[in-house]
């Protein structure tokens, strides 16, 4: 069979290989009649194929027993003819509502309403009783009454007729539902937008009576006073709860059928390394790189170009309210280092660009860092595996660097463990300080801070420091390998104001190297095989490097 890459409709998948999630239909038949679900994940963890599965399982409309004869839901749901092809569905789609104006966005969802009345329109429009409830719905179908309260009620009025004509409960499927929500924020409409959906999703998912059950599936948890605000029914899983986290990504032993089922020989940590690290316990992989690793039988980064990262390089633009260099910490995580946060895993907009913790929540459900739980709200918080890593590197750089100016930087790495000062200088000076004002540089923080996510970024397998303690004072940058067999490096930064002489600059810069030696600082990388001590000095038109082999 075909991998199921980029396939989300379940009426399809017999045609491909597909790792069985269908017991989610057992777990939210014996625990969630009558209740609202929101699953958040990262973009291509199998939400939309899940409530593409769920419609062809529960709707009546179609004769679906060929696509799940085999499934394990068949097979440990003893009473599933009670459900199989028995509900009336409601599914509606909001993954595609990207809009550059409030005016278009606000058409495009009376437009996919408009669709969704259409659909039912056969089945639904003659077992209207009155004709106040006929013009309402040739309203929404024609589009000729463009009161949008209407259409924030729209949902809870198509489930009543359905109801009524049927004398069965309805089950509301929504998709990507933060998509048009994410979008006005980043276009600048964020208010209107949220005012709607607000009103949506109180008048379709709060003490609707008609309906059987609700799924909604989107990246982000928006927090409930936002748009959840009374929503008393709703239950939240994410990518940090245990409950439904086989649903979504694949397990070690899921992928180990994979492989052996396609013939791909390939090292299982190796696959966890590059894929995996994700949910509660960082043991799920995820689906769509796994996929398509499979597909090509080679490692790559398959997950960064699916979908939009604004936020995130927005997010690194400022310092926050509690003083956190958001850059600083973005390299500290890019050098493996873990983080014990405390934060609040809902999202709200308003306060995106000014709280930590609302960044680190939007890492985590975008599946850019993951999260374990040690107590209460704290969290313990790392990059996930070598795939994001690149993303994560990538997209911190892209805030600094052009994207000509990333590509040279590469050559900086082999620069450092060659002891090439003068090519490092040169690379730093004309290829990527270049790419912004030296204006920008405003103290030596600031180049330091530019300085550690260049360098975190380039040596991956490294560690990298930053004010180390010695036995004399602070040491800027430390380099090491984890394993003593590479290089280790000490980094002293000196910004100058203005524009200094050629012979002051020089001084400056060997002031730090004799800086390094006099305070001692290479007592941090005695024991290293290659040990190198590096001096750069910085005024507001020029850069100077200097090294030495200790």
């Amino acid at each position: 069979m075909m991998l199921p890459i980029g396939i989300d409709d379940y009426s399809l998948i017999n045609n491909y290989y597909y790792v069985d999630k269908t017991l989610i239909i057992k777990e939210l038949l014996e625990g969630y009649i009558g209740k609202t679900i929101l699953f958040t994940r990262p973009r291509r963890f199998g939400k939309s194929l899940m409530l593409s599965m769920l419609d062809s399982f529960f709707s009546f409309k179609h004769d679906t027993f060929n696509l799940f004869k085999d499934k394990k839901i068949i097979k440990e749901l003893a009473e599933y003819n009670e459900y199989l092809n028995n509900y009336p569905v409601i599914h509606l789609n909001f993954k595609d509502l990207q809009r550059d104006t409030k005016e278009e966005m606000l058409y495009s969802i009376i437009d996919i309403i408009s669709k969704l009345y259409r659909e039912h329109y056969d089945e639904i429009f003659d077992s209207l009783k009155f004709e106040v409830e006929k013009k309402e719905y040739l309203d929404i179908i024609n589009k000729e009454n463009i009161d949008i309260s209407i259409y924030a009620n729209s949902i809870k009025e198509l489930t009543y007729y359905i109801y009524r004509k049927y004398n069965k409960k309805v089950i509301i499927l929504i998709d990507e539902y933060d998509t048009p929500v994410q979008c006005s924020f980043e276009k600048g409409y964020y208010d209107e937008i949220i005012a709607f959906f607000k009103s949506f999703y109180s008048s379709s998912l709060k003490s609707n009576g008609y309906s059987f059950i609700s799924i909604v599936t989107g990246v982000l948890e928006i927090s409930k006073e936002s748009l959840f605000s009374g929503l008393n029914n709703l239950n939240v899983f994410s990518i940090l709860d245990e409950q439904f986290s086989e649903y979504f990504g694949f397990s070690v032993l899921e992928v180990k059928e994979m492989l052996d089922y396609f013939g791909v020989d390939a090292d299982l940590n190796q696959i966890m390394d590059y894929y995996g690290g994700y949910g509660p316990y960082s043991d799920i992989i995820n689906p769509w790189s796994i996929s398509n690793f499979v597909f090509s039988k080679k490692f790559d980064n398959y997950w960064l170009n699916t979908g939009s990262n604004y936020l995130i390089g927005s997010l690194l633009l400022d310092v926050d309210n509690k003083g956190y260099d958001r850059r600083m910490l973005f390299a500290e995580f890019i050098n493996n280092n873990d983080k014990i946060i405390d934060f609040n895993r809902s999202i709200n907009y308003k306060e995106l660009n000014n709280t930590v913790d609302s960044m680190f929540s939007l890492l985590v459900q975008s599946g850019y860092l993951t999260a374990l739980n040690v107590d209460g709200n704290k969290y313990i918080l790392r990059i996930p595996n070598k795939e994001i890593m690149t993303a994560f590197s990538k997209e911190v750089l892209s805030t600094e660097l052009s994207e000509n100016s990333f590509s040279n930087a590469i050559k900086l790495k082999k620069a450092f463990e060659e002891n090439d000062a003068l090519l490092i200088q040169d690379i730093l000076e004309k290829q990527i300080l270049n790419s912004f004002s030296y204006y920008d540089l405003r103290d030596e923080n600031e180049f330091k801070v530019l300085i550690i996510t260049l360098i975190a970024t380039l040596f991956d397998n490294y560690v990298i420091k930053s004010e180390v303690n010695s036995r004399f004072g602070r040491c800027d940058i430390l380099i090491f390998s984890k394993n003593k067999k590479d290089f280790a490096t000490i980094i002293e930064l000196k910004k100058a104001k203005g524009v200094l002489s050629q012979n002051r600059l020089n001084k400056l810069v060997q002031d730090g190297l004799e800086q390094i030696k006099e305070r001692e600082y290479y007592t941090q990388i005695q024991d290293y095989k290659n040990k190198i001590i590096y001096s750069f000095a910085i005024d507001d038109k020029h850069l100077k490097v200097v090294g030495e082999i200790l």
